[in-house]
């Protein structure tokens, strides 16, 4: 099995990819992280992997000043791009665990899709670290549900046939109970935001070819893969619908 570095450096390999095929979130749930977390208008955030800045801006637009780490250059550069309205946000090309904090008012730690990539335990007490007192971490990422279907049908039996490994559960354990072992926080918040998308054959492609262990198969294989599926796609008119639950972890620093 591939490590959490292996992974999270294949999406700087694919970059424009990414920024132009992965999904954002919802508004909703950036009203609620900044009600539940009760920060002000002046407060600061770190954000933890910003990728090409999917999440950020949400945040940059209630004006509020931010540190986004981003360790991929090339994810590091789409993100500046897509920030330059914003003078109060800054990019620092560095991962998590090599970042040392330089600032003590930080009041919301964010994680978009990019918390898994970090050791759960360790990283937990170095949010702890980084926050004010009575700061907030949310944790929040985008999870496509398993659906029926003739479409996703088909393109399950494409896994199960070309590349079964992609459809094994990795079984880790909930996010909560690692927040709840540090003792380092207060009760764990959950919410569960449910949308849907509809994917043209080549942009479903395109989508999961920024998929970390998807990258990692070899090169014949997942051509293989992705040359099955888009003609399923294609086959059953053309798109295929996929419902998105994006999951919201939020607890305050005690």
């Amino acid at each position: 099995m591939a490590t959490r570095q292996e992974r999270r450096v294949t999406f700087d390999q694919v970059a424009e990819s990414y920024n132009r095929h992965r999904p954002g979130y919802p508004e909703q749930l950036i009203d609620d992280i900044v009600t539940l977390a009760g920060i002000t208008s002046r407060a600061h955030i770190l954000e933890i992997g910003c990728g090409p800045g999917k999440a950020t801006p949400l945040f940059a637009r209630r004006g509020y000043s931010m540190t986004c780490l981003e360790p991929g250059l090339q994810l590091a550069e789409i993100a500046k791009q897509h920030l330059t309205a914003f003078p109060d946000v800054r990019i620092v090309t560095t991962t998590f665990e090599e970042w040392e904090p330089d600032r003590s008012d930080i009041a919301l730690v964010v994680a978009a899709q990019s918390f898994h990539f970090i050791e759960p335990e360790s990283g937990l007490r170095k949010v702890a670290r980084c926050l004010a007192p009575g700061g907030s971490a949310a944790i929040f990422g985008n999870h496509p549900q398993i659906a029926s279907g003739e479409a996703r049908d088909r393109v399950q039996l494409a896994y199960e046939r070309l590349a079964p490994e992609l459809s094994e559960s990795r079984g880790d354990e909930p996010l909560e109970d690692w927040i709840d072992g540090t003792g380092l926080f207060g009760t764990v918040l959950m919410a569960r935001y449910p949308w849907q998308a509809t994917y043209s054959a080549a942009d479903y492609v395109g989508l999961i070819g920024t998929y970390s262990d998807h990258r990692l198969l070899p090169p014949g294989p997942r051509a293989e893969l992705f040359e099955a599926i888009q003609a399923v796609i294609e086959n059953a008119g053309g798109t295929i619908s996929i419902d998105y639950v994006t999951r919201l972890h939020l607890a305050r620093r005690r």
